[in-house]
């Protein structure tokens, strides 16, 4: 489920044109041109980002855990003969440019967050990999690598894995 969802939200991010030109629109190149960030997954420093790669979205896996209880399932969110648990699980992007300007930065930052919302709201079940996704929490660098600047969001799954 996790890893289907993870590939779902790349091919949407690539893919939508609404999401595209939303992010096209923020001028992100290092000279303000219009482009559409690339995905690279795993954990990296940021700095250590080869200008190359800028702007771009840093993929990586965040906590994981069973859901709670239903009425009809144990704390674990399992029930009698185990077929399946629900599971929540974060991913986490972090969208990484260069922007020279502390008040295009600023406004660059704020327009990203409402870009993911938008395409989750339009792709809740990721292409039917999981039951719904959402953005559920947004950390911003606060410019503390400026001219380099990062902008984290996380995205909650909500799935079930299920017994093979």
């Amino acid at each position: 489920m996790i890893a289907a969802a993870r590939q779902a939200l790349q091919a949407l991010m690539s893919g939508d044109p609404q999401f595209i030109t939303a992010m096209q629109a923020l001028g992100l190149a290092a000279n303000g041109a219009a482009v559409t960030p690339k995905c690279l997954k795993g954990n990296r420093r940021f700095d250590q980002i080869g200008a190359e790669h800028l702007p771009c979205w840093v993929q990586d896996a965040g906590d994981q855990q069973p859901v709670p209880a239903s009425a009809d399932g144990d704390a674990m969110g399992l029930t009698i003969n185990s077929h399946q648990q629900e599971w929540v699980a974060d991913l986490l992007l972090t969208l990484v440019w260069h922007q020279q300007a502390f008040d295009t930065s600023v406004d660059q930052t704020d327009a990203i967050a409402p870009a993911l919302v938008q395409l989750l709201l339009r792709n809740p079940s990721l292409d039917d990999t999981c039951d719904m996704a959402y953005v559920a929490d947004v950390v911003t660098d606060r410019n503390y690598n400026h001219p380099l600047h990062a902008v984290t969001l996380v995205v909650r799954v909500h799935g079930v894995i299920h017994r093979e």
